[in-house]
């Protein structure tokens, strides 16, 4: 990765908003990090015995 602006720029893609609050100095850092929900459900189990009994 290049230095600087590299940086920079993964850091924009990565972060939506950063709010400093001036009386406590607490920061919120919100990511924007996306989420494909599509497919990403585990396998059903059905009601058939997974070993012989």
């Amino acid at each position: 990765m290049k230095r600087g602006g590299g940086l920079k720029d993964l850091l924009r893609s990565l972060i939506e908003q950063i709010t400093l609050d001036p009386r406590s100095h607490e920061c919120q850092i919100n990511y924007r990090i996306g989420v494909d929900l599509r497919n990403k459900v585990a396998s059903p189990r059905g009601v058939e015995p997974l070993l012989p009994p």
